[in-house]
């Protein structure tokens, strides 16, 4: 129910405001603006958790004043829509709006947190393009591609098919025939191969014999007991019975041309049907 509030009961949660800081001379401009008798509009806290989403200068001047009370209203945070990123949006809209500057950083900050989610959709809640939130975070997106490229040539050289790295990485097939054909050579470095190792099973071997030709001669059943034991080996990349690093099997299995995922790629290009021509 919006209306009054205990001063005190406000939560303050700085991971979730969108600015490194408040502007001490706009709380000052609304702290004199209240003692001559403006009334501001309420601010916004969280439903359910009191925490504050927009009116932090409105928020300080009253503190500064040592007024006990404050006009409120409450928000939902849309499920799935990251709580930073939506105060960002209140934000954006009325007041002292968040800078450029700042409305860069939650954009960071929400595409490196969550890598699904839509840019268009950030671009929407901060009132910028889709073409400056993708200026913002190209890099993240770029780095994100080449350890996706890192891990699908690793599980590719270690016997995986392109069906079981597709499924395992959530990617298209087409996808994972691009990247097993692609040279990164020229950006591996350990940071990324350490990077790549985040998520994949440790025993890459043992997966890809589950994985090929053993998966072939069991029945559907077993297919589900496969996935579900190699969900359960996804560690650290690292192998447990502390022998070979996954960065030395990486580097060694990176170190020579993956001719195996090439002939795959070739052969899912020869079973897809043929194109028809188009006459001009």
């Amino acid at each position: 129910m919006n209306g009054s509030l205990d001063i005190k009961d406000i939560v303050i949660d700085l991971q979730v405001y969108p600015r490194p800081q408040w502007s001490s001379r706009t709380v000052e401009h609304y702290a004199e603006a209240l003692e001559a008798g403006e009334r501001f509009p309420s601010i916004v806290l969280e439903q359910g958790t009191n925490r504050l989403l927009d009116g932090m200068h409105r928020y300080q001047a009253h503190l500064s004043l040592a007024r006990e009370s404050i006009e409120v209203e409450y928000d939902a945070v849309p499920e799935g829509v990251p709580t930073k990123l939506y105060a960002a949006s209140l934000s954006a809209k009325h007041g002292d709006r968040i800078a450029g500057a700042e409305l860069k950083e939650v954009a960071r900050e929400t595409i490196h947190d969550n890598p699904d989610f839509n840019m268009r959709t950030v671009a929407q809640m901060l009132g910028v393009t889709r073409q400056t939130v993708g200026r913002w975070v190209g890099d993240i997106t770029e780095r994100r591609r080449e350890v996706r490229k890192v891990k699908t040539l690793v599980l590719s050289r270690a016997g995986w098919t392109q069906e079981d790295i597709g499924e395992f990485l959530s990617v298209p097939r087409r996808t994972v025939g691009d990247d097993v054909t692609s040279n990164i050579s020229a950006n591996l470095t350990e940071d990324l191969l350490r990077e790549a190792s985040e998520g994949l099973p440790g025993e890459l071997d043992e997966s890809a014999r589950r994985g090929s030709s053993d998966r072939d001669r069991r029945p559907a059943a077993g297919h589900e007991e496969d996935r579900g034991r190699r969900a359960r080996s996804r560690g650290e990349g690292r192998d447990q019975g502390g022998g070979t690093s996954f960065i030395d099997k990486a580097k060694e299995a990176l170190s020579g041309e993956d001719t195996r995922g090439r002939e795959e790629s070739r052969t899912n290009r020869e079973d897809e049907p043929p194109r028809r021509r188009v006459r001009r």
